[in-house]
């Protein structure tokens, strides 16, 4: 998915105006895709791979209970079987965190990417 994500990107960004005007300022096509088109185009994988890191965490519970192997997500459905409530809340909050510690390091790394997105 990320590999079509960035193919799809790439030809969107690579029809600008301001490639077209990279080329015709005699820039080698190496450079232009590397400087200007891959950039740009960067940035919605990188908010793709945040948001995918997501995806696994949630479905890493599911994958743990089917499987048998212990972790987070199989004790979390043990807990919830158990009526284990102080158990439950630490996992959900540990999830919690890392999910927003990874959107917090996919803005850092995005703004970093592009410096006119302004962190607020």
């Amino acid at each position: 998915m990320i590999i079509k994500l960035l193919r799809g990107t790439i030809l969107t960004e690579s029809k600008k105006d301001y490639v077209r005007t990279a080329y015709s300022r005699g820039s080698t096509t190496n450079y232009v895709l590397y400087r200007h088109v891959l950039k740009n185009a960067i940035s919605p994988i990188v908010t793709f791979c945040g948001l995918a890191l997501s995806d696994m965490i949630a479905g890493s519970i599911i994958i743990e209970q089917v499987f048998g192997i212990p972790g987070l997500g199989k004790l979390l459905v043990t807990s919830i079987g158990n009526r284990d409530y102080p158990v439950i809340e630490a996992i959900i909050i540990v999830i919690a965190l890392i999910v927003v510690l990874s959107n917090v390091i996919v803005d850092l790394i995005n703004q970093k990417i592009d410096p006119r997105i302004e962190l607020e």
